[in-house]
């Protein structure tokens, strides 16, 4: 891979964040289905009123995975090929940003899809809360990297208490929609919001900065 090795990088993580978006709108869609079977068996287009939220649950447990497991995943088997670490990098937080973006118009495609003349969540405040848990995931990367297994399985054991919070929570408290705590920021002051999302983003610059610097000194264990 070293020859033309960003190119054939970037075409591969541009991929990757394709299938992703395709399971997140799998996911997205049996969460919605799981929700109108345990809440209401009702009219069976209700479904498409609770897919916005389906997908804000659904995608951030996906970016929770996409940084969480970059270091067991991506980065051994690609610099083992031959790809170069930076390429990696760059690669890795171009299908990161590729599927942000992406979740973001489809989440608001769905609203109007679905008729809602309000989405639970605003677009800004999705952006704060991927941000924050792109960041934090990536430190916990970082530390597997550095120490190895056991931070692994703790981060496995993160990753599965919190998929099954965000479907419990899907469960309960979409229908409400107001009930949900994270729409507690919703309601605050335009300050304090972008205080948080400033935070939040310092968080995942600090983050990759950091991810960068260990990328670039880590080997690949037999």
């Amino acid at each position: 891979m070293k020859t033309n090795g960003f190119d054939r990088a970037m075409r591969y993580f541009v991929r990757e964040a394709e299938l992703y978006v395709l399971g997140t709108i799998g996911g997205s869609i049996l969460l919605s289905v799981y929700m109108w079977l345990i809440i209401n068996i009702g009219n069976f287009f209700e479904i498409l009123d609770k897919f916005p939220v389906s997908f804000f649950y659904t995608s951030a447990v996906i970016i929770l995975s996409i940084t969480a497991t970059a270091g067991q995943r991506w980065f051994p088997m690609l610099i083992s090929l031959g790809c170069r670490r930076k390429n990696i990098f760059w690669g890795h937080l171009l299908m990161l940003f590729l599927f942000i973006l992406q979740t973001l118009a489809l989440y608001q495609l769905s609203g109007f899809i679905s008729g809602a003349e309000k989405l639970p969540l605003q677009l800004f405040t999705i952006l704060t809360i991927d941000l924050a848990v792109a960041g934090i995931t990536t430190f916990l990367n970082i530390a597997m990297l550095r120490w190895g297994k056991i931070i692994y399985i703790l981060m496995v054991i993160l990753i599965v208490a919190i998929s099954m919070f965000y479907g419990m929570w899907a469960g309960l408290y979409a229908p409400s929609g107001a009930n949900s705590s994270v729409l507690l920021i919703e309601q605050w002051p335009i300050l304090p919001r972008l205080i948080l999302f400033t935070a939040c983003l310092a968080v995942f610059t600090a983050a990759n900065i950091l991810n960068y610097r260990t990328l670039s000194t880590y080997e690949v264990k037999a």
